[in-house]
């Protein structure tokens, strides 16, 4: 981390691409790929203001009128921000049932 903190050649290129984190990551990710792996993990959650607000917008639905189904909200986050819908039929097709004997 210090390295790359006193680093004159990153501090240009994080200059240039100051509007492009992901992209300045992407270029340092062979020189400190762990630095740059965990700041891809945490630009990835968000990656765009859209993307937040319809996150918060999903919480706060799912908060005030599913309150007692409200186990796991990364789920419903996260099927929020995808654009594509699943295919829950050949979802269900594909499935192995399993039968167990008592």
């Amino acid at each position: 981390m210090m390295e790359l903190r006193s680093s004159s050649q990153c501090k240009m290129l994080f200059e240039e691409k100051r509007d492009h984190l992901e992209s300045f990551w992407l270029t340092i990710h062979n020189e400190y790929p762990e630095v740059a792996g965990e700041a891809m993990m945490q630009l990835l959650q968000f990656p765009s203001t859209y993307m937040c607000e319809v996150g918060f917008s999903t919480i706060a639905f799912r908060k005030s009128t599913k309150r007692n189904c409200f186990l796991n909200p990364e789920y419903d986050v996260r099927c929020a921000w995808y654009p594509i819908a699943p295919n829950f039929a050949k979802l269900v097709n594909n499935m192995e049932q399993w039968h167990y004997t008592h």
